[in-house]
């Protein structure tokens, strides 16, 4: 239980750090991690079956799961990080999701 508990402390500083309410951010973090795998599962899914639909799906589900946490965290808190940050934040998931899909579009 001292792992979970650690695990907890640490999301609760983080989100301290980060200038935002670690009740949220520790929530958010907790109901999205169930997300990744199972949208993770998607993907795999869709590869396996050739279902290009289903992993589109699941790849875009699954980029939404992991950045929801910290969009929350750009978008409420920040601590006035430069806008630099946002434009990382949102361009490298959208560009590196897109080319990964337009890379397997002819394989799926």
């Amino acid at each position: 239980m001292s792992f979970f508990s650690d695990f907890i402390a640490g999301l609760v500083r983080d989100a301290q750090s980060f200038g935002v309410s670690p009740t949220i951010f520790v929530a958010l973090y907790l109901a999205t991690w169930p997300m990744w795998y199972y949208t993770l599962w998607w993907v795999v899914n869709g590869w396996h079956n050739k279902d290009r639909s289903k992993m589109v799906r699941g790849v875009w589900s699954n980029r939404f799961a992991t950045v929801l946490p910290y969009a929350y965290v750009l978008i409420a808190g920040g601590r006035g990080m430069p806008w630099t940050w946002y434009a990382f934040a949102v361009g490298v998931p959208l560009v590196t999701t897109s080319m990964f899909l337009r890379k397997t579009k002819d394989d799926v």
